[in-house]
């Protein structure tokens, strides 16, 4: 399955969406046409596996993991690596297809170079370095750069909401995140720049929120406003060591970190559960319009259960989901 997607001559990032919903299901780092890393949220396992204890993760996730692991394992890490992405490119599009999802890809050039040492293909001596897309973004944008409107276009039906959050939080001191329904945005602040990211990697969202500068002299009914007006699931920022907290339109909860990466990858994978049960087959309307139906419902209700009732009222069909 790998030979289907078009990598050749390449050196940069492609991200694979489901054309209907516009959520990338499948993102493959390419260099010189070799696929050498992949991630998916249709796949649990972690590329460090059985090559990194939990401690050594923990300890370098954000001061380049894959160099350390390089340092660490050599040959065997590139043997890892390599096996680790064919097997999440074969399984996702495998899953793609059983769930005959239409699929259309997008591909975004990086140099040869920046590949190579973004995941430590060859041994280099560079610093450590806060490159967010060093730490399993799959997309950025520096607040006031160029290339605003290329950032937002990869966030497909959440666009407006990823504006709307953007500016609501822009006098926000420290990195704070955001749940929107089938994304993770995160603004992360850094020594001298803003720099806004989509975590595809529930576990990376939580994480850097930890990791970068944390934020003080939080209101929280004022972010809860904010949240309400953005119309996202909760907004999420980093509280000591490992903690952080939840804070939705109403309230705001304190959780340890692996509480919080539960809460918010469940509340994303219930999502798309409700996504695949719709019986697109029963609706009496052009595809097109169910299409546009079902961005305008998911930017409007990032509850799941309110979603269900505008789907169910707007098509006309009934919805059952697994808790």
């Amino acid at each position: 399955m790998v030979e289907s997607l078009n990598l050749k001559r390449k050196n940069g990032v492609l991200i694979c969406k489901r054309k209907f919903f516009q959520d990338p299901f499948l993102i493959v780092y390419v260099f010189n046409g070799e696929p050498v890393y992949a991630e998916s949220f249709l796949v649990k396992e972690k590329w460090w596996e059985g090559l990194l204890s939990d401690e050594e993760v923990e300890e370098h996730i954000f001061d380049n993991l894959y160099r350390y692991a390089f340092k660490k394992s050599g040959e065997r890490y590139l043997r890892r690596l390599r096996e680790y992405t064919y097997k999440v490119i074969e399984d996702a599009l495998r899953m793609a297809e059983d769930y005959g999802w239409e699929m259309e890809e997008e591909f975004t050039d990086l140099s040869p170079e920046r590949i190579a040492a973004m995941f430590s293909l060859v041994p280099d001596r560079a610093k450590p370095s806060e490159d967010p897309i060093r730490v399993g973004f799959v997309n950025t944008y520096v607040a006031g750069a160029e290339g605003l409107n290329d950032f937002l276009r990869m966030l497909g039906p959440m666009r407006e909401n990823a504006l709307k959050v953007m500016q609501e939080f822009e006098d926000f001191e420290g990195s704070v995140g955001f749940v929107l329904p089938l994304y993770n945005l995160v603004r992360i602040d850094l020594k001298h720049d803003r720099v806004w990211a989509v975590a595809e990697e529930t576990e990376t969202f939580v994480r850097s929120l930890l990791h970068f500068k944390k934020p003080f002299d939080v209101s929280v009914p004022d972010i809860s406003e904010k949240v309400k007006a953005s119309r996202v699931k909760w907004a999420v920022w980093g509280y000591g060591k490992d903690r952080v907290i939840l804070c939705d339109s109403e309230d705001a909860l304190m959780l340890h970190r692996d509480e919080a990466v539960e809460v918010v990858r469940s509340y994303h994978e219930r999502l798309r559960r409700i996504l695949n049960s719709i019986p697109i087959e029963r609706v009496q309307v052009p595809r097109g319009m169910v299409e546009m139906m079902l961005r305008n419902a998911m930017a409007r209700n990032p509850d799941p259960d309110t979603l269900v009732k505008e789907i169910e009222s707007s098509l006309g069909v009934s919805v059952e989901t697994e808790e």
